[in-house]
């Protein structure tokens, strides 16, 4: 039988990069899968979809009567905790039900948007494990992770590390989602490779044992809760608390 992961993200090439990492990560988690994992998982979005728009998840739900707003125990909804919920309330409604959920978010300066998502994946014994991809502050970290230490872009960083006071690679974190300014994330990834796909590519190539060094941005952090996920759903006896 095949497991169902729902992924929602910002964009679609977001939900590709990221369940490609996650798919790197399964293997990792669960070696006796590495050589089958497209026959034992399928990325899906909702009502056949194969991802999900985290900005239609509001009117998805409208349009299915789910309200899924309201106070989270004693506490107000902190930001994107309303929205995860909806999107767990709408991946309970699916057929066959998914066995991982995974949220795809840039953190955009809201920090607070990872205990939104707690406090949805935890108010409930959901039959699916919630896994958040938080990227601080954006996706472009996690991507400029992946060209440290590749000597090709050498020239173009040493300027830009003199400009900046750090190296964008090593501490991606540090950078920002504001548009305009010199460390905007995304233009600093543009300035060392133009090439969007070939930047992006460099997640697949960099060994996971060195991705997982960055907790800072939330790239490590995210391999380490999909790596619990998948030990749950694919052997059980190794699970784990929810991520």
């Amino acid at each position: 039988m095949t497991d169902r992961f729902l992924i929602a993200a910002e964009s679609e090439p977001d939900a590709r990069l990221v369940s490609a990492l996650a798919d790197r990560a399964l293997a990792a988690a669960v070696p006796w899968a590495a050589d089958n994992i497209d026959t034992l998982r399928e990325w899906v979005g909702l009502d056949g979809d194969t991802w999900v728009d985290v900005h239609c998840i509001k009117n998805v739900a409208k349009a299915k009567g789910i309200k899924g707003h309201g106070h989270f125990g004693d506490e107000p909804g902190q930001p994107d905790a309303a929205m995860a919920r909806k999107l767990f309330l709408l991946a309970n409604l699916e057929t066959p039900q998914p066995s991982i959920v995974v949220l795809v978010r840039d953190a955009d300066q809201q920090d607070e948007r990872r205990r939104g998502f707690e406090q949805a994946a935890t108010e409930k014994r959901w039959p699916f494990r919630p896994v958040l991809a938080l990227a601080t502050p954006e996706i472009e970290a996690w991507v400029l992770s992946a060209l440290h230490g590749n000597e090709a872009y050498n020239p173009v960083l040493k300027p830009l590390r003199s400009d900046l006071g750090f190296d964008p690679t090593r501490h991606p974190e540090r950078l920002s989602s504001t548009s305009g300014n010199h460390r905007d994330a995304k233009s600093v990834l543009a300035s060392i490779e133009p090439n969007r796909e070939t930047a992006r590519g460099g997640l697949e190539d960099r060994p996971l044992d060195a991705l997982r060094s960055y907790g800072a941005c939330g790239l490590g952090t995210f391999i380490e809760h999909f790596e619990t996920a998948c030990r749950h759903v694919f052997d059980p006896r190794r699970g784990d608390s929810v991520a």
